[in-house]
């Protein structure tokens, strides 16, 4: 007769808790939140199987007696699906523990894991990791399509966050209050990010609660309330003098007149560092006699006719012995490269910066060089 009980990985005993408990609250606490692996201890002809469910379940979730998800608000949202799993697995595995016995069959180990393998439920939904990743698999855009690679960056960033201020990586819907995203601003706002960056994620976490709510994970917190406004910042551009200068300059490095020619390509026909990396020579041609730039841009999938000058001509012509109409470089490189090259091109001008750290204004007066490609 096959037995099939579940456990947690690595959980401490109760009365090991019972004793964490009176001795270190907070500590006893943080443990009880964990999240631990659900394992699958399988013993049948005297033997014993240890398989992994690919589930994981905090411990004041899991049921230890009747080895199932509770029905607590703590509890994954799809409590009831974990637990009919568990249990048409169970069962599964002893009907097939039986047949095999009947015709005296020796049963492999990876006979038993698959059971586990062959379909997954949604179990890691009680970790902000596994929060995000089904937001990132499953967020459309008001458009109907897919985060695009920069907002997937932004998203990322703001896990991180969330899981340096819980100091956990446990999703705990009813733990997301008002007062948690009072305290998840202020700690945005004490390790240094500017109002503005602040804002971007609370608009991020506004975000992410309406896709919770479509999947059936809500949120206490009252996001509609919470104000995230950006302030306008100073947008310090190049002048047509610096411009000038920065064409007429002799370069003795390479590297640094190939990228300050990407740079000017820029310039001249007003686009993003990112389409101009994705620029190729099918895409060059002409509209009623006129050279143009056919686009369809990275950030937001819109296809434009760029109109090319005789600067921006002259400058493909440059690299017409490459693969490419440019020569291509990473956005980092071409950013640090830009400072070097405003260095050396005298580039030296004071500008003003304007930033707000927790609604108090900070003016910054800096030398280019600040060009750098967007």
């Amino acid at each position: 007769m096959a037995k099939v009980n579940y456990y947690l990985k690595g959980c401490p005993s109760k009365k090991l808790l019972d004793e964490i408990m009176k001795m270190d609250k907070p500590y006893y606490n943080q443990l009880t939140l964990k999240v631990y692996p659900v394992i699958c201890s399988i013993s049948f002809f005297g033997r014993r199987e240890i398989i992994s469910t690919n589930l994981f379940i905090s411990f004041v979730a899991w049921d230890a007696r009747k080895q199932e998800v509770k029905d607590l608000k703590e509890s994954p949202y799809n409590r009831k699906k974990i637990n009919d799993f568990l249990k048409d697995k169970r069962k599964a595995i002893c009907d097939m523990i039986e047949e095999n016995q009947l015709d005296n069959n020796f049963i492999e180990r990876k006979q038993l894991a698959s059971f586990f393998l062959e379909e997954k439920v949604e179990g890691d939904l009680n970790t902000i990791q596994g929060v995000f990743n089904r937001f990132k698999l499953e967020h459309k855009t008001s458009d109907g399509f897919s985060m695009k690679h920069r907002t997937e960056q932004k998203y990322s960033t703001l896990k991180n966050h969330i899981v340096n201020f819980q100091k956990d990586d446990m999703f705990i819907p009813k733990r997301i209050t008002d007062d948690w995203v009072s305290r998840f601003r202020a700690y945005l706002i004490e390790i240094g990010l500017n109002d503005n960056t602040v804002a971007k994620y609370i608009v991020g976490l506004k975000t992410l609660k309406k896709f919770l709510n479509t999947i059936g994970l809500r949120i206490p917190a009252d996001m509609d309330k919470i104000k995230a406004v950006e302030k306008e910042q100073i947008v310090n551009i190049i002048e047509a003098n610096e411009l000038e200068m920065l064409e007429n300059h002799k370069f003795k490095n390479k590297h640094y007149s190939e990228v300050r020619d990407v740079f000017l390509f820029q310039c001249y026909t007003g686009q993003r560092y990112s389409d101009i990396q994705n620029i190729s020579r099918d895409c060059i041609t002409t509209a009623n006699g006129h050279p143009v730039w056919l686009v369809s841009t990275k950030k937001t999938d819109d296809n434009i006719v760029v109109p090319l000058n005789s600067k921006a001509v002259i400058m493909l012509d440059r690299y017409a012995h490459l693969k490419t109409p440019l020569p291509r470089f990473s956005n980092k490189d071409v950013n640090d490269t830009l400072k070097e090259i405003a260095r050396e091109a005298g580039l030296n001008r004071k500008v003003k910066q304007v930033f707000f750290y927790n609604n108090q204004k900070k003016e910054v007066t800096m030398n280019i060089p600040l060009i750098v490609s967007q």
